[in-house]
């Protein structure tokens, strides 16, 4: 079990069923106390085993579980001397000998074969390549502080690597933000794009890697209102999105639709970003990128492409298998929080990575806000196109998350200037009305809890300024 990735686990006390085996004498724990089995093993291995062992009462009686950790240097550990037993009827049974490489296979234990050798170095050359990139990302560190120390502007800028720690690359891209230079994002971002694009069918972790860095990039735009960058990162994963297209059908297989989903969640954690910053000029561009999918079916928005075909192939269900509305925001949330750069704005120490999110967490409001906006938005420019639309994730949720976003729509003409460009106040204020009248129909069904404009006497105001009485 050490030689595999993941370790392994051996549970004392229980059937064939894992159930509590009350027709067995009881089990003495004494005998698996950790020290102890750590000693036993010592005897037959060279390298440094881990083992930990806890004891718990289980329907009334005593359960030991055993871990067996992954040895961490990530290289096999063959035995060191000859493992046999004494048969009850005389003869010695030779159970392994020395210089064999056990592994666990199944149920069964079995010595190591050519065929294990890929999965059994898979740890160490990770680490390898971890201590690599450890001193990859210290000389680009080095290398920026030269730079910025140096006061250098315009002049060469430091690479920006797939293989960077998030924290390293957000610094690199600042650094060629402050050097004047978009040269290198361009190039990373062009690798980035085809990285995804070549792992589209069975998305892998480089792939998703490269989602994050563009990711990344995005956001380190919005923090210095740097709306070209932004748009070259977000027309990197559109490229990547849009080469993936959907028969007459209109279903896409898992993987295909995995892939849109992982799109989905970045695009959703950049734009709960732009709305933390007030950066609204950063939306239009990052919402209106429309998908076709037949002649004569246009969505106008990724966001409502990508969220239709997620919920097809079944992945925005709960835990438990049950589609209870919101699980995009809540899968949005938590690639978020694990992902600083991300957030630049929020320190990792004041995300709250309990589950239970208070009232004023900051990501989740801030997501559901961004839904919010994007499904105007997307209705402003539906309503003239007679296209597929939007969808509230929100909805699932209270409507004092979202509620700043309505208010802001309402009561701020520039804001709604920028974002929605020369689009009028009709438009703008039958949008929100029918959004907002969507997400109550919807919050009725997921426990959410909206009770539309009439939230807000701002929100009132405004659409009773711009619709007939008849139309509300």
């Amino acid at each position: 079990m050490g030689n595999l990735a993941t370790g392994g686990y051996i549970v004392i006390g229980v059937d064939g069923r894992g159930r509590p085996a009350h027709d067995q004498p009881p089990v003495d724990v004494r005998q698996f106390d950790s020290a102890d089995l750590r000693s036993r093993i010592a005897k037959y291995v060279e390298a440094p085993v881990h083992i930990l062992s806890q004891a718990h009462e289980v329907d009334s009686r005593t359960i030991v579980l055993v871990y067996v950790q992954p040895n961490a240097d990530g290289l096999p550990v063959p035995v060191s001397t000859i493992g046999q037993y004494s048969r009850d009827g005389g003869g010695s049974v030779v159970v392994f000998n020395e210089g064999e490489v056990l592994l666990r296979e199944g149920t069964s234990n079995v010595r190591l074969r050519y065929g294990h050798w890929n999965d059994l170095l898979g740890r160490y050359r990770d680490r390898v390549r971890q201590e690599a990139r450890q001193d990859i990302d210290a000389l680009v560190r080095g290398l920026i502080d030269t730079l910025r120390g140096a006061g250098t502007t315009g002049g060469p800028s430091v690479p920006l690597l797939l293989e960077m720690e998030e924290d390293v690359f957000a610094d690199a891209v600042v650094a060629s933000l402050e050097a004047a230079s978009t040269v290198r994002i361009k190039q990373f971002v062009n690798n980035a794009v085809a990285t995804v694009t070549a792992a589209v069918a069975v998305p892998d972790a480089r792939s998703e890697q490269a989602l994050d860095k563009l990711g990344v990039i995005a956001t380190q735009a919005i923090q210095y209102d740097r709306l070209d960058v932004f748009n070259i990162a977000i027309d990197g994963l559109y490229r990547a999105y849009k080469p993936v297209h959907v028969g007459l059908a209109g279903v896409a297989s898992g993987d295909i639709a995995r892939h849109w989903l992982n799109t989905l969640l970045r695009l959703f954690a950049i734009g709960s970003f732009a709305v933390r910053q007030q950066s609204w000029r950063f939306l239009p561009s990052l919402v209106f990128k429309p998908i076709e999918v037949q002649s004569n079916h246009v969505y106008v928005t990724w966001l409502k492409h990508g969220q239709v075909f997620a919920a097809r192939a079944n992945l925005l269900l709960s835990a438990d298998g049950i589609e209870r509305g919101g699980q995009l925001l809540s899968l949005a949330r938590d690639l978020t929080a694990r992902h600083p750069a991300l957030h630049p704005d929020i320190p990792a120490s004041l995300v709250d990575t309990t589950g239970t999110l208070s009232q004023s967490d900051p990501l989740l409001n801030s997501l559901c806000q961004f839904d919010l906006w994007w499904c105007i938005m997307a209705q402003t420019r539906a309503a003239r196109e007679n296209a597929s639309a939007f969808y509230p994730s929100c909805a699932a949720l209270h409507q004092f998350r979202a509620q700043p976003a309505l208010n802001m729509v309402a009561t701020n003409e520039a804001v709604r200037r920028e974002v929605f460009g020369t689009t009028t106040d009709a438009v703008i204020a039958s949008a929100l009305v029918t959004v907002v009248e969507s997400a109550t129909v919807q919050a009725m069904h997921y426990g959410g809890f909206w009770t539309g404009i009439n939230e807000s006497l701002a929100v009132q105001k405004y659409v009773h300024s711009h619709l007939p009485s008849e139309v509300i």
